[in-house]
């Protein structure tokens, strides 16, 4: 009785890595000799679109080197490109959300550095207000009197509380906008 034949180590893996390779490659809008002509680039001299043919069609095996320049070239990883098409595109997700993220937290940051550079020009601005000459007119010292209370105002606030004010909480309900 015959036993049933299993695929070698790595087979499946290899054919994920094919599909991952076309559907990347049709995602971008590449042909393969767009493919070719950008891992010719990226110095893998004699790379052909019968090459990128033959590797799809799996008549030429994907040497461990070529695997990693394709990958690269199509912007993710070997280790995601070997995953089933729903697992390594959860993987690339997650991945670009997680970049996404920091780069919007960086973006916070630098606005808070922004917000406390500015409330020191504010301050500084406060201390050198002239006294008006005899004979201003009493509506623009009113004028101004209300500018500088709108800015004693909003340097006596912190960040918190402006951020508070945009998400619309307020800062009095409890609602944490990070446990959402």
């Amino acid at each position: 009785m015959d036993s049933p034949r299993t695929e070698p180590t790595g087979a499946i893996e290899e054919r994920n890595f094919i599909a991952n390779m076309v559907r990347l490659r049709k995602a971008r809008g590449w042909s393969q000799g767009e493919l070719a002509a950008r891992m010719n680039a990226a110095g893998w001299d004699k790379f052909h679109q019968t090459t990128v043919s033959r590797m799809e069609n799996g008549s030429q095996p994907i040497r461990l080197g070529e695997a990693r320049g394709i990958a690269d070239v199509l912007g993710t990883k070997v280790d995601q490109m070997v995953l089933g098409d729903q697992l390594g595109e959860r993987w690339r997700e997650l991945s670009d959300a997680t970049a996404s993220l920091h780069l919007h937290g960086l973006a916070i940051g630098n606005a808070v550095i922004d917000y406390l550079d500015q409330k020191g020009v504010v301050r500084h601005l406060l201390g050198k207000q002239p006294a008006f000459p005899e004979g201003t007119p009493p509506s623009t010292v009113a004028e101004r009197e209300a500018l500088v209370e709108v800015a004693k105002q909003e340097l006596a606030k912190s960040y918190k509380e402006h951020i508070d004010d945009v998400l619309g909480s307020g800062g009095d309900d409890g609602v944490d906008p990070e446990a959402s």
